[in-house]
């Protein structure tokens, strides 16, 4: 009888101890697991983020070239235009541009002269003075490009792109 506690004993120590080493062996394992996957997502960001942002930059290249084209004396901004020839412009344009959700003439008092967005109404008079991007764009010459954002109303990122001349 006390033959068969003691080996009971002795079966319940090396257990518990064979339960402790496992635990310890599988949480060193989870932790390189983790370690190595973390070093294989940095690896593939850093490999990457060279071509990524190589495309990135060519297509806010492409966007601050287009917008001063648009911007330039002509379809939209020529003196000798109507105002209805300027909002037909404008729709025409955006209706061939279906990366651009928007056009907009604004003067340097802040209020929208013509205007055309993906609903295609006209909503000219709108006063974008108090707006960060209208602050910002007359704060430089040229061309400026806002941080890309959310538009809950195109359900899409967004950039807003101005040209000043």
């Amino acid at each position: 009888m006390r033959f068969r506690r003691l080996r009971t004993r002795i079966i319940m120590w090396i257990m518990m101890l064979a339960l402790l080493i496992s635990l310890l062996l599988g949480t060193i394992s989870a932790y390189s697991q983790y370690q190595s996957a973390m070093q294989n997502i940095d690896e593939t960001i850093r490999l990457s983020s060279g071509p990524y942002g190589m495309a990135l930059e060519n297509y806010l290249d492409s966007l601050e070239k287009r917008s001063a084209t648009l911007a330039t004396p002509g379809a939209v901004t020529s003196a000798s235009l109507t105002q209805e020839q300027r909002q037909e412009n404008l729709t025409a344009i955006l209706e061939s541009r279906p990366d651009m959700s928007a056009l907009y003439t604004i003067g340097a008092d802040g209020v929208s002269t013509n205007d055309a967005d993906y609903t295609f109404e006209d909503s000219s008079g709108e006063d974008y003075s108090g707006e960060e991007f209208f602050a910002s764009a007359m704060a430089v010459d040229g061309v400026w490009i806002d941080d890309p954002s959310y538009d809950e109303w195109t359900d899409n990122i967004t950039l807003t792109v101005t040209y000043r001349y």
